[in-house]
């Protein structure tokens, strides 16, 4: 096996392409981060270190691929476990330092063990998530309001609910402002109103053809209202009319609620995803 290393986003797509959309709706997060990087939307800061991705070629064809754009977790591709363990032997050969990983189930473990074997560092599980694909919404509970894209004066609001978000799904990687107004610019994040906000969706990362709803946030004193689930079968139904087949989205296995109502509108579930943390 042959492991490359590429600074290029581009030519990097190029290579990863054919392993990438074999399975559109489980490498969604990663195709949508090459996506964004392709239009020259960064993940955050530009001060940040530029992101760096690897792959693994076997018999012609590239069997794992792997995307480290810092201060996030490493973003792993892989449909060979020998080829996972290359793709962490060259991770650590080139220096890299990602704080975790993010990948299907079986290739989350596989790269947490070659790791730690080469680090020595420990692992913990911080998110078990489940990969949902939507089609054709199927209508929800009518409430009261509409669906409205967020604007600049929604800022302060939306970096507030979108901590309180990362903290409920136990995770750190917290939108800055300098991202947020960047994904309010792009229409990225819409807020359900009844006179006040009630709760907050977005979306980004586009595929060939699709695109994943995230940030799905309800505050306590608004949830068991239908709020979210409307704001959610709003979304994904402007998004599949605006041209899109598909849109997909992560929900955290530990929460019931969450998953239960996606399929109620129809979103099927496709694979499951564990972020391991490296200290």
């Amino acid at each position: 096996m042959k492991v490359s290393v590429y600074d290029d986003v581009s030519e990097f797509w190029d290579r990863s392409r054919p392993l990438l959309l074999k399975h559109e709706a489980e490498n969604c997060l990663a195709i949508g981060i090459v996506s964004d990087l392709l239009a020259g939307n960064p993940a955050s800061e530009a001060s940040n270190p530029q992101p760096r991705f690897w792959c693994v070629e076997s018999d012609g064809a590239i069997v794992a691929a792997a995307i480290w754009t810092p201060p996030f977790p490493a973003i792993v591709v892989s449909c060979d476990d020998e080829a996972t363990e290359q793709l962490a032997a060259r991770m650590k050969e080139d220096g890299a330092n990602p704080p975790g990983v993010n990948a299907l189930t079986s290739t989350a473990s596989t790269f947490r063990d070659a790791w730690i074997r080469r680090t020595k560092q420990t692992a913990k599980l911080k998110t078990a998530m489940r990969v949902y694909q939507l089609d054709q919404v199927h209508p929800v509970r009518s409430v009261p309001g509409g669906l409205e894209v967020a604007g600049q004066n929604d800022l302060s609001l939306i970096l507030a609910w979108h901590r309180a978000f990362m903290h409920d799904v136990g995770l750190d990687h917290i939108l800055t402002e300098f991202s947020a107004r960047q994904r309010v610019g792009r229409a990225e994040i819409a807020l359900w109103r009844d006179g006040e906000p009630k709760c907050m969706a977005g979306f980004s990362g586009r595929t060939p053809n699709g695109i994943r709803v995230n940030v799905v946030y309800t505050p306590p004193e608004n949830r068991r209202q239908g709020w979210a689930s409307a704001a959610v079968a709003a979304l994904s139904q402007r998004l599949l009319d605006s041209g899109l087949k598909h849109c997909f989205l992560f929900t955290d296995l530990m929460n019931p609620t969450s998953n239960h109502i996606y399929q109620e509108m129809v979103y099927r579930p496709v694979a499951d995803v564990q972020e391991f943390a490296f200290e």
